[in-house]
């Protein structure tokens, strides 16, 4: 009688984590959102190539573009050759 009570209270115990290893789940999606923002590449006022990046407190961060030859000014004005 005890080896059925303890196969029973063994199968009750069991059967949930069964149960729950064998539920089919849905696939997660992911969903992933690209911005992308162009460059401005504008021209210092000593005349070298610049790179200006918006960053999220409204403000400019601006880095040296070696090679970028940009046809305006800060200001707008255009590069007279």
């Amino acid at each position: 009688m005890r080896w059925v009570l303890g196969l029973a209270l063994g199968l009750m115990i069991a059967s949930p984590g069964l149960a729950a290893d064998l539920m089919i789940e849905r696939k997660k999606s992911v969903l992933r959102v690209h911005h992308y923002k162009a460059l401005r590449v504008v021209r210092d006022y000593d005349g070298t190539p610049i790179v200006m990046r918006r960053r999220p407190d409204g403000t400019y961060d601006t880095h040296v573009a070696m090679r970028a030859s940009p046809t305006r000014y800060f200001n707008g004005q255009r590069v007279m050759p």
